[in-house]
C-alpha cells in the first residue's frame, strides 16, 4: 500500500513522541489535492498545497489516534481519512492567506465539516 504521508509514535529514552512523515510532494502528483480539486483558493505549487494538505491531514489524526489504537471507524479509516481529498471551502489562515485543506470529520454533524 502506497501512502502519502503517514503519522506514528515513537519512544526514546522513555520519553514517546509523535512522528508524521510528510515527503516533498512537488515529486507525488498523485497526491496532490490542488489536481483534484482547485477551489481557486491556493496561489502556491502543487506540491506546497498538498504538503500542507497532508501535515494538517496527520496532525489531525496523530491527535486522536496517537498510537494507532484508538479513533478508527468499522472499515479502518482514521479521523481525516473519512474526508481524504474532501473540500467544502478556502481556509484563511490569520495571516490572511487561503489554503485548500481537507475538511474534517465530525461525530456531532456524522459527517465532513470545513473547520
Amino acid at each position: 500500500m502506497k501512502f502519502c504521508s503517514w503519522h506514528a509514535s515513537a519512544t526514546c529514552n522513555g520519553v514517546t513522541f509523535q512522528v508524521a512523515y510528510v515527503p516533498n510532494q512537488e515529486l507525488l502528483p498523485a497526491c496532490s489535492p490542488y489536481t483534484r480539486k482547485n477551489l481557486g483558493c491556493n496561489f502556491q505549487s502543487a506540491g506546497t498545497v498538498s504538503s500542507a494538505d497532508s501535515v494538517a491531514h496527520e496532525f489531525m489524526e496523530a491527535i486522536t489516534d496517537a498510537h494507532l489504537d484508538a479513533w478508527y471507524d468499522q472499515n479502518g479509516l482514521e479521523i481525516a481519512d473519512k474526508c481524504n481529498y474532501d473540500f467544502q471551502a478556502c481556509v484563511v489562515l490569520s495571516n490572511a492567506t487561503s489554503w485548500q485543506i481537507q475538511s474534517e470529520w465530525s461525530n456531532q454533524i456524522s459527517g465532513c465539516r470545513q473547520q
